[in-house]
């Protein structure tokens, strides 16, 4: 899984060492929650959403499509969040990525549940 982030965004910088706390809206669908979520990202200001609220939506990987289980996608971060943190990768995140490679060069371009 990973951050949907335009190419070249800046993140915010602060002058203070102000943490901010991060809370992650895990939703379990692939096309109607990203509509929802992305017309209230559009919508923050109209809706009362603080800035410094940042919404980002979170792509699963190739072996992930189709998850629709929100316990599993909520342990699925954890776990990469964990290997980020140890600065270690399992086989199965690095085989995730060269696939999500293939799929977004279009090497190959049939995702998992299309087969």
């Amino acid at each position: 899984m990973r951050e949907s982030r335009p190419f070249a965004e800046r993140t915010q910088v602060f002058s203070s060492d102000k943490t901010l706390r991060k809370y992650f809206l895990i939703y379990e669908g692939s096309d109607t929650e990203v509509l929802y979520f992305d017309a209230v990202n559009a919508m923050r200001e109209d809706i009362g959403i603080n800035p410094l609220i940042e919404l980002v939506p979170i792509i699963r990987s190739y072996s992930e499509e189709g998850w629709s289980n929100p316990k599993k996608i909520l342990d699925r971060i954890i776990e990469n969040l964990e290997e980020s943190k140890t600065n270690s990768m399992s086989y199965e995140t690095l085989l995730n990525r060269i696939m999500d490679y293939f799929y977004e060069s279009k090497v190959i371009t049939t995702s998992v549940l299309a087969c």
